[in-house]
This record gives structure tokens, C-alpha cells and sequence, in this order.
């Protein structure tokens, strides 16, 4: 008994390509007019194992099918968690303090989609975790002021760092928003 369970689970095992071709092909020889076998010399390998050739066409055709609902089922779950997983993170955009906002306002002080930024740097680790930023590559560089890697704002809240977000008016800051903008810009902007 259990060499037929090690054996069903040997066959699970398979791939799904060759699963299809198995299922393809009993299915043919399973389907297909004895007109048509006997024209490629198939009809007495009909006749002989049809029972087999359909046994293998039931298993293996079963099989894609409970293949292509695990996959259909593990997508749409993929899909749910994105979504959720956007809402989240947009979410925790409406409740930044102050520096946090000025990390994201450097995006539009310096008018750039990615910048080097400390990601050893509690608001910028802070805004990494929460998925408001994302590192664009796995590579940085060690330096004074810790290690630096190029991140940029997600693509789930992008559209939400807007000009009025970061406490600009309409369109470019104020020439006194900017000066006060350059003040209260995060330490490790200003060693730039």
C-alpha cells in the first residue's frame, strides 16, 4: 500500500508539460475515428489498450485541470494581496509626519525619480517598511552617512506625492517655501 502512495506522489511530481503531451496524445488515440488510426497504423493499438489510453487520458487530463485551478486560484489570491497590499501603503501616506514628507519632498526639490538615500536612516528605513519607497537596485555604497542605495517613491502612492502634499502651493513652491524647505531639508541631504 504505501508503494502506491510513494508512487501516486512520484507522478504528481511530473511536469506539466509533459503531463499535457501524455494527455495529448492517449486523448488522440483515445478520440480519434478508427479512419484516422488506421491511417497512421494506430487502429489495432486502439483496440488493444483502449482502456489504458483512457485511464491515462482521464489522469492526466484531471491533473491540467487541477493544475490550472491552483493556478487560476494562486493569481487571483496574488491579485487580492496586491490590492490590499496598495491600499495599505496609500493608507499610510495620509499619516507621515513632517520628516517623512521632507524625504519625499527632496524627490521634487530636485526634480529626479531616484536618490541616494541612507537606508540606515531611521525615516528613511521607516518610509522602506512601511512601502511608501522602494530601493531600485540591491547595490549601494558605504559612506559617511551610512549606506546609501538608490530608492525611489513606490508606483502604489507616486500619484499622491504631489506639490499640495509636501505643503506647496499650486504647481512650484513659493520662493519662502522654498527657502524654508531648504532649512528643514533632512541632514543627510544637506551634506550633499
Amino acid at each position: 500500500m504505501v508503494d502506491w502512495v510513494s508512487k501516486i506522489f512520484d507522478l504528481a511530481k511530473l511536469p506539466a508539460k509533459f503531463v499535457a503531451a501524455v494527455c495529448l496524445a492517449s486523448g488522440f488515440v483515445v478520440l480519434s475515428p478508427e479512419s484516422w488510426l488506421g491511417k497512421i497504423a494506430l487502429a489495432q493499438l486502439q483496440v488493444d489498450y483502449r482502456t489504458h489510453f483512457g485511464i491515462a487520458f482521464a489522469f492526466s487530463a484531471a491533473y491540467l485541470v487541477v493544475l490550472l485551478l491552483t493556478w487560476i486560484v494562486h493569481r487571483a489570491q496574488e491579485a487580492k494581496y496586491a490590492s490590499e497590499r496598495r491600499k495599505a501603503v496609500r493608507g499610510e501616506v495620509q499619516f507621515l509626519d513632517q520628516s517623512e514628507i521632507a524625504v519625499l519632498r527632496e524627490f521634487l526639490l530636485q526634480d529626479r525619480n531616484t536618490l541616494q538615500m541612507p537606508i540606515n536612516e531611521p525615516v528613511v528605513a521607516g518610509l522602506l517598511s512601511k512601502g511608501v519607497l522602494e530601493q531600485v537596485s540591491p547595490l549601494g555604497h558605504s559612506s559617511v552617512i551610512g549606506i546609501e542605495m538608490s530608492v525611489r517613491i513606490s508606483s502604489k502612492v507616486r500619484d499622491l506625492v504631489t506639490p499640495q502634499f509636501v505643503g506647496w502651493s499650486e504647481g512650484s513652491p513659493t520662493k519662502g517655501q522654498l527657502e524654508g524647505d531648504m532649512e528643514r531639508r533632512p541632514d543627510f541631504f544637506k551634506t550633499h
